[in-house]
């Protein structure tokens, strides 16, 4: 099938074991969190990376993907109900695997490398 997908859903955890963002089909919620910043920075040259702003401050955010992959423009307030069912996704994902941002453990969380 050219319409194949293994996947619905995509899990944003950056920092160690922080969810930034989970996007189900086109929408993207973003979460309240500290992050990386390349905004109002000219781009690096030559090969070298550009200035960047650490501990920039995102807010909670939803993004219309198909129509918006620059993430420049929250529809939270269209969209309410994506909203609530994205939480839903990030809410078991959190209590799977846990969340530094919420100071959740996740029950399925281990110590990398090593299995028991």
């Amino acid at each position: 099938m050219p319409d194949a997908t293994p996947r619905t859903s995509f899990l944003f955890y950056y920092r160690k074991n922080s969810l930034e963002a989970v996007r189900d089909g086109r929408y993207k919620l973003v979460f309240a969190h500290p992050g990386r910043s390349y905004e109002a920075f000219p781009p690096g040259n030559g090969g070298r990376p550009g200035k960047v702003a650490e501990g920039h401050e995102f807010p909670l955010a939803l993004y219309d993907m198909r129509r918006d992959p620059g993430e420049r423009y929250d529809v939270q307030n269209q969209h309410p109900e994506v909203v609530e069912e994205l939480m839903r996704i990030a809410d078991a994902a959190r209590e799977d695997l846990g969340d530094d941002l919420r100071g959740m453990p996740g029950r399925n969380r281990r110590p990398a490398g090593r299995a028991e």
